[in-house]
């Protein structure tokens, strides 16, 4: 039987932030694959990556008609015999498949948000069109359905789901009740996330405020930037004693599983991570019921889903959380075991492997 030789793939990311990219392609070369890893080396720690035996490469895409870059992408893709390109944010999508050219060598696009595809733009006919991407991953189901609604053809779609759970992924050691001088009796609730109209803090300050009306016990704290200017709703409302600002906090593992709850109030979101995070150390999470949210808390089996128009429901959900807090654990132990397989590395790796010899 003839052996066939590793796939070889270049991942090119210039944007994403996260570790999680980091250490899917960690776990992709530990499973047999040769990776390449073009990054931006202000934000990816390449000599790690290195040191996995991965071939990191510094690279800055600072726009999409960066030409010196596109020069550079291609040396790469040759000099490596690369059979898969594998691309992260809209951006390096543009650049890499320009790069690319005529030459022998698959294009994956990842894609994480609901960004319209414009017939109408060039640069999404580069991208999507028939000599663009040969597949697209996806984070979700729905975002999925999203993309066939946008007219992309279904068999050019895959999803899969982020790869969070590891052992690495463990709650920081920290008594945040006693920092925030929070009774024990008292339900308390993280928010996680800046200040952006997409996250709906206007429909969570709403929430809380309804929910002290009606008589319950809750303090929130709230982990991200640019809330500076929430003051004065929060004192219109009688909160501003209620809600703990923390700041950006470089590890959400130190919030959230100190938590009695994980609050997202998003009014459209992919597959949020501070979601499955939560979900797979044990934090039981009320969220609203859009984007993957529901793929995530299983339909509502692990965790409280609520309406993202409404902030009453949300005000409900609090009080019957801080009634029934054995009821909201229930949910958080169903969450945890499903999730720790959906949402592994392990599983995420496998799957692309798959993908990438599929397409080679």
């Amino acid at each position: 039987m003839l052996a066939f030789p590793p796939v070889r793939v270049l991942v090119l990311d210039a944007g994403d932030r996260t570790p999680y990219l980091s250490r899917l392609v960690l776990r992709l070369q530990a499973m047999g694959v040769e990776m390449h890893y073009a990054g931006d080396p202000r934000w990816k720690d390449l000599d790690a990556l290195r040191a996995a035996g991965v071939g990191a490469h510094p690279v800055q895409v600072r726009h999409k008609l960066d030409l010196p870059t596109r020069w550079r992408l291609r040396r790469l893709l040759k000099e490596h015999g690369i059979d898969v390109l594998h691309t992260i944010t809209g951006r390096d999508a543009y650049v890499g498949i320009k790069a690319r050219g005529l030459l022998p060598v698959k294009g994956l696009s990842r894609r994480g948000a609901y960004a319209p595809i414009s017939r109408f733009d060039p640069a999404d006919w580069v991208v999507y069109g028939r000599r663009g991407a040969d597949r697209f991953v996806v984070v979700s189901e729905d975002l999925r359905r999203h993309m066939v609604g946008q007219g992309l053809a279904a068999d050019r779609i895959e999803a899969v789901y982020t790869g969070i759970w590891s052992e690495e992924l463990r709650p920081v050691p920290r008594d945040l009740r006693a920092e925030c001088g929070v009774a024990p009796g008292t339900l308390l609730v993280a928010f996680v996330g800046n200040l952006r109209p997409v996250k709906g803090f206007d429909h969570f300050v709403e929430a809380l405020a309804l929910a002290r009306a009606r008589g319950v016990d809750v303090h929130a704290v709230v982990a991200g930037e640019g809330y500076e200017g929430e003051e004065a709703a929060l004192v219109a409302r009688g909160l501003r004693d209620r809600v703990t600002f923390l700041g950006l906090v470089p590890d959400i593992m130190s919030v959230t599983p100190h938590a009695d709850a994980l609050v997202l109030t998003s009014r459209i979101d992919a597959l949020p991570r501070a979601a499955i995070e939560a979900t797979v150390v044990g934090t039981p999470v009320i969220a609203t019921r859009v984007g993957g949210l529901p793929e995530i808390l299983d339909g509502g089996r692990g965790g409280v889903l609520t309406d993202p128009a409404d902030p009453g429901s949300l005000a409900v959900a609090l009080e019957e959380a801080a009634r029934d807090r054995d009821a909201l654990r229930a949910l958080a132990a169903h969450a945890r075991e499903r999730n720790r397989a959906l949402f592994s590395v392990d599983g995420c790796a496998r799957r692309h492997v798959e993908i990438y010899n599929e397409l080679r």
